[in-house]
């Protein structure tokens, strides 16, 4: 998988349920300690990342990916294929992922 190894654990939880996006309304991720501040925050940043660098590091975004795509591969880091899934849905899915810190809080609360 061409992005950061904290995520391939999530992608292959989310894999492994092989279900429709549109069965899928939150997704919620328990995010282990340090990891936090690489692959789920800023949390804005995070959702919609701007750059094929950020997306690679980007917990929702890449769970998108897997969800709306059924894979992750590096064409959708690079080239035209890059930040989008086709049909909006790594956005819809990117704003309804819910990241639970170590703190116990989900991010943005």
């Amino acid at each position: 998988m061409p992005c950061c190894h904290f995520l391939h654990p999530f992608v292959e939880a989310v894999a492994a349920l092989d279900l429709p996006p549109s069965r899928i309304r939150r997704i919620l991720c328990r995010v282990p300690e340090g990891q936090e501040q690489i692959i789920a925050l800023p949390r804005a940043r995070k959702q919609v990342p701007g750059r094929a660098d950020e997306a690679r590091w980007s917990l929702p975004y890449v769970l998108a990916l897997q969800v709306v795509r059924g894979a992750v591969v590096l064409d959708d880091f690079v080239g035209a294929r890059s930040r989008r899934t086709g049909d909006g849905g790594s956005d819809r899915l990117g704003a309804v992922a819910g990241i639970r810190l170590p703190g116990g809080l989900p991010s943005g609360h």
